[in-house]
């Protein structure tokens, strides 16, 4: 890993991951395809949470091919309505 890589991870967990309150901002991960975008997130959730990383609340956005606010806002809102859909779901199993 670079120091560069090193560096970030060391921002997003101290500034995001272990934050006290909730932070007001989403993290960019820019590259080109296949540099190792999700590979890298991936690594460092499971360093910081172990196997059960996948149980966190994630949400994956690509930004790929989009070019307008309004197409990143619709994109965000349909994982958002995705989902509050399994929240309810898994809600309506509990029951």
């Amino acid at each position: 890993m670079t120091e560069n890589n090193s560096n970030v991870k060391q921002f997003i967990i101290k500034n995001y991951l272990e934050s006290e309150v909730n932070p007001d901002f989403a993290i960019l991960v820019n590259g080109p395809w296949g540099c190792g975008k999700t590979f890298f997130i991936d690594n460092l959730l499971k360093e910081k949470y172990g196997e059960d990383y996948r149980k966190k609340e994630v949400i994956w956005l690509s930004l790929f091919g989009l070019s307008e606010i309004y197409q990143v806002q619709k994109n965000f809102l349909n994982y958002f309505i995705l989902y509050l859909l399994i929240v309810l779901r898994n809600l309506f199993l509990m029951l």
